[in-house]
Parts: structure tokens; C-alpha cells; sequence
């Protein structure tokens, strides 16, 4: 059974109680990134909130580009390891979606505007920051955040991004800032988390 270190915040603000629960395990990598059969309409949903928010969904900071790209490849080896029937990446560089019936040049591709037409799941990316030590929030798609976009947190210190969570600095910043660190770079470990929302008031 696998069991999971977790860490629970709950704040109340302007009516709602939102008890934000996160949870560090480990994880089968087949289980990475999977498809259902939501996958069609979780991707047209994902980029009809991109044509409307724009940045607020897709974002990146200078100096990021590598690590975007480095992420697209890896997540297309994934794709087309796991899923051979729906996903195919020919010699020229082209990623063909059986699923979608598209073909995208990932030579040339937004390889984070890729990620968010082509799977159902968001991604971040966080990256030292060589004076402090400390891992800043430096590119990522994002269209399932509650309460927060990527506007409002890029570029931030993973403390400042969880500014919001009550007890945040006290009970879970050193441990999260040492999870980070200590990240293998082929070891995968999911960061889930949960939200819960009691809301009385008409919506």
C-alpha cells in the first residue's frame, strides 16, 4: 500500500472554507499521464480557456526555454511509449494525434502551447535560482488552478507561492523546499492535490 507524507491547510475567506490537502508519494510511471474517454472535450475545454485568458493559462520566464522544450520531449516519449496507437513522432519531428487527427512540427512549436493541446494534465516547471538556492516557479500551463493563475504566481519562490496556505511557513515550507532538492532526476514523485469547498451562498 502506498503511503503518502501529507500536509493539510485549511483557509476561510469570503464565505468558502477550502481545505487544500497536499499529498507526496510514490508513483508507477505508467501511471503518469492517462487518457479517458473525456480526452476530446478536456482538450478543446483546455484551449477555449487559453484563446480567453491567455497568459493567465500559458506562461513562461526568460531563460526557461530548454527546460520547456526538455519537458515536451520527455512527455512525447511517454506519449508514444504508452499510447503507440494514438501517438506517433516521425523522423522529422512531427508528433501525429490519431486521437485529435493532428500533426504538430515540435521543432518549431510552443512546446508548452503543445503540452496543453495535446494532454490533459498541467504542468510546471521550477528551476534554482543560483544565488538564493531557492526554486523559483519559472514556466507552465495551468487551467485547473482554484483561486490563482499564472500571473500571479510566476516567478515566485516556492514559499511565496504558497504564501495563502495558513501555517504554510511554520509546519510545510522546509519540508517541501527539501523534497524539492532532493528530487532524482529520472524519479518521479506526484504532488496531488486535493480541494474541498463548503460554500452556502447561491451560485
Amino acid at each position: 500500500m502506498i503511503q503518502p507524507t501529507l500536509d493539510i491547510g485549511i483557509l476561510v475567506a469570503d464565505g468558502l472554507i477550502v481545505c487544500d490537502l497536499i499529498a507526496l508519494m510514490s508513483m508507477e510511471p505508467d501511471w503518469w499521464i492517462e487518457l479517458d474517454s473525456t480526452y476530446r472535450e478536456r482538450i478543446a475545454q483546455r484551449k477555449e480557456l487559453y484563446a480567453q485568458h491567455g497568459i493567465r493559462i500559458v506562461n513562461a520566464m526568460p531563460g526557461s526555454k530548454d527546460a520547456c522544450h526538455e519537458l515536451a520531449e520527455v512527455v512525447i516519449q511517454f506519449l508514444c511509449t504508452r499510447y503507440p496507437n494514438q501517438f506517433r513522432c516521425d523522423t522529422a519531428g512531427i508528433v501525429h494525434n490519431a486521437i485529435l487527427k493532428t500533426q504538430t512540427d515540435i521543432r518549431t512549436a510552443d512546446p508548452l502551447v503543445f503540452l496543453l493541446e495535446n494532454v490533459p494534465e498541467d504542468f510546471m516547471i521550477v528551476q534554482e535560482n543560483k544565488n538564493t538556492g531557492l526554486y523559483h516557479f519559472r514556466a507552465g500551463v495551468s487551467t485547473s488552478a482554484i483561486g490563482w493563475d499564472m500571473t500571479t504566481k510566476i516567478s515566485k519562490p516556492l514559499h511565496e507561492i504558497h504564501d495563502p496556505v495558513p501555517y504554510y511557513q511554520e509546519k510545510m515550507q522546509y519540508s517541501m523546499d527539501r523534497c524539492v532538492i532532493s528530487y532524482s532526476r529520472w524519479k518521479m514523485s506526484p504532488h496531488t492535490n486535493g480541494f474541498v469547498m463548503l460554500d452556502s451562498s447561491p451560485r
